[in-house]
C-alpha cells in the first residue's frame, strides 16, 4: 500500500510539471497564433489593395462604356507574315 502511495505521489508531482510544460506551450502558441493571424490579415489588405482595387476601378470604367459607340476591329486589317520553317538536323 505505502509503495501505491508513493507512486501515485509521483505521478501527481510528474502530472503537474507535465501540465506546467503545456500551459507554457499553450501560452506561447497563443501568441504565434495572434502574430500569424495578424500576419495574414496583412498580406489579404496588401494582395486586395494591388490586385482587387485595380480590376475593380478598371471594370467600372468598362460598365459605363456604350458597346455601340466603340469603333470596329478589322483583324484583316493586321498583316501576317509567312514563316518559312527549315528542318532541324
Amino acid at each position: 500500500m505505502a509503495v501505491a502511495m508513493y507512486r501515485a505521489v509521483l505521478l501527481a508531482r510528474r502530472n503537474e510539471q507535465r501540465k506546467g510544460e503545456l500551459s507554457t506551450r499553450r501560452r506561447k502558441l497563443d501568441r504565434h497564433v495572434v502574430q500569424e493571424s495578424a500576419a495574414q490579415e496583412k498580406q489579404r489588405q496588401a494582395t486586395y489593395d494591388r490586385a482587387l482595387v485595380p480590376f475593380r476601378d478598371a471594370f467600372a470604367r468598362l460598365k459605363r462604356v456604350d458597346l455601340a459607340e466603340l469603333s470596329p476591329v478589322d483583324p484583316a486589317g493586321h498583316a501576317t507574315t509567312d514563316v518559312e520553317l527549315q528542318e532541324i538536323q
